[in-house]
């Protein structure tokens, strides 16, 4: 019995510490990856970045010295699992930051590809309800220094944290999405068309990773509140949400390789001739614009451009040669 109790209890948190470093090492990993592979690039996301690398290691310290505690120091006290340590308690503090900081990010990058203003506004104040309900979990867990109490008393906003982060990650890659689906489908270039559904396809499969690890953690808790299976998910989403940031940031290098196949015409399907190349003049956006490599030589030669998006960068255009 009290084997089956540290099941649910100790070893989900243990589980979560574990996890929680194999994130943060996969975020060093596409950390210096990204350095490497865009070291000119725009101050504001770099300075995210590194911002969000400093939380998430502050994150895994404090992780593990909640698990350590709970599994070393006060080994073999049953009593001492119905208290928090102080590392998870400031660990919610610093994890709800980096989860609504990269969906933040998203945000950002939904109103720079889209311009879509009201859209983004309604999407950011999500964002910070989202937050204002980690804090106030926070601050309970710090008051009653206990997780079953705040899993208890606090069910109704356990529940509306879960499911509002896997909803808006849903909703984000849903709306960037659809609105790169539609330029595909308006495209007057075949190339151009192809790249935009790698797009929507990579967007599509970031977000809904990231919010199954939400819905993961709002199903386990639904089903059985008293075990502390749900902080297993719960530690995981920090770092599963920065890694997803990282790999659409560093997912430029891919695209800028697909260009590079596109202007050899060695790649099947793309006509010769065609330039694309990917530049770094988009603010907060990971998704690199595209623009021509080069004029045309000839006023009357065929040029072909895609429709810019009214916003303070354009994001995509196009030029056939």
């Amino acid at each position: 019995m009290v084997a089956f109790a540290l099941n649910l209890t100790l070893g989900p948190i243990i589980c979560g510490a574990f996890f929680t470093v194999f994130f943060f090492g996969l975020t060093c990993m596409q950390t210096i990856n990204y350095l490497k592979q865009f070291p000119n690039d725009f101050w504001m996301i770099k300075y995210t970045v590194m911002f969000l690398w400093v939380l998430q290691l502050t994150y895994t310290a404090c992780i593990c010295q909640g698990a350590y505690v709970l599994a070393v120091t006060d080994f073999g006290q049953l009593l001492s699992l119905l208290s928090t340590p102080w590392g998870l308690n400031l660990g919610v503090v610093i994890g709800s930051l980096i989860d609504h900081g990269v969906q933040a990010f998203f945000v950002t990058r939904i109103y720079k590809v889209t311009g879509a203003l009201y859209v983004s506004i309604f999407l950011w104040i999500i964002v910070a309800l989202l937050q204002v309900t980690s804090f106030k979990l926070a601050a309970e867990a710090i008051r009653t220094d206990s997780i079953p109490i705040v899993g208890q008393t606090q069910k109704w906003l356990l529940n509306l944290l879960f499911f509002g982060d896997a909803s808006l990650d849903i909703v984000n890659a849903c709306v960037l999405s659809f609105y790169l689906k539609v330029k595909s489908r308006s495209a007057f270039s075949k190339n151009t068309a192809i790249i935009l559904d790698r797009l929507v396809v990579y967007t599509l499969q970031t977000g809904f990773l990231t919010s199954m690890v939400a819905l993961g953690a709002a199903i386990a808790y639904r089903i059985a509140p008293e075990d502390y299976i749900w902080t297993f998910f719960f530690m995981s989403m920090p770092g599963s949400f920065l890694n997803a940031l990282l790999a659409n940031v560093n997912n430029r290098r891919s695209l800028s390789q697909v260009s590079a196949a596109v202007s050899t015409g060695t790649t099947t399907g793309f006509s010769q001739g065609a330039s694309i190349q990917f530049t770094r003049n988009v603010v907060m956006d990971p998704i690199s614009s595209v623009r021509s490599e080069h004029e045309p030589e000839d006023p009357d030669s065929n040029a072909i451009e895609m429709n810019k998006v009214s916003t303070p960068s354009d994001i995509y255009t196009f030029s056939a040669v």
